[in-house]
């Protein structure tokens, strides 16, 4: 969640990340796709995402 800042509303934020183990074996994490806010999406949307 933060605040969009085009329209000042807190929102959620999306992204898709990826787990995995670095060379040292800890967990880290990457960001696949910053697909950023979804306001105009229904819950059922967000739900097959």
């Amino acid at each position: 969640m933060r605040t969009n800042p085009e329209t000042k509303v807190y929102s959620g934020y999306y992204r898709l990340v990826e787990s995995y183990m670095n060379a040292q074996g800890r967990v880290c994490h990457r960001t696949i796709l910053n697909a950023g806010y979804l306001d105009s999406l229904s819950t059922d949307q967000l739900i097959l995402i």
